[in-house]
């Protein structure tokens, strides 16, 4: 399908049309299924501390160059954490595995002690 705007901008989509719901609908369902335990292992943080967390990500979320820092414990296993960003505004992601953190490649970014002691990048979920 082809949507054609004022001239200034048009857009490409691709539909998919599919005999049955049941194989979205499942696959919606699975994704979702394990949000009330995922809900029960988040870190209750008192206010002021969240509003401390809250100040350093106001004044760091625009900066170049850039590596922020975070325990490992804190992060997720599955979480996608954010490892640096470059002079140019690149940025470089790690994913926390039950072993480590790995990049996308599948190459290990971080080793150096046990998970709980380690200290990495500040986590962004994607």
């Amino acid at each position: 399908m082809f949507s054609y705007g004022s001239g200034l901008a048009s857009a490409m989509f691709s539909l998919i049309v599919s005999d049955t719901e049941t194989a979205t609908a499942q696959k919606l369902f699975n994704n979702l299924a394990d949000i009330p335990e995922r809900l029960k292992t988040r870190t209750e943080v008192p206010p002021d501390e969240f509003v401390k967390i809250l100040e350093i990500r106001e004044k760091t979320h625009h900066l170049n160059n850039y590596t922020p820092w975070q325990h490992a414990s804190d992060i997720a296993t599955g979480a996608y954490c954010l490892l640096h960003v470059d002079e140019k505004y690149r940025r470089s992601y790690a994913r926390r595995t039950s072993d480590g953190f790995v990049d996308f490649d599948g190459n290990c970014v971080i080793v150096e002690k046990p998970l709980e002691e380690t200290t990495v990048p500040a986590c962004q979920l994607y």
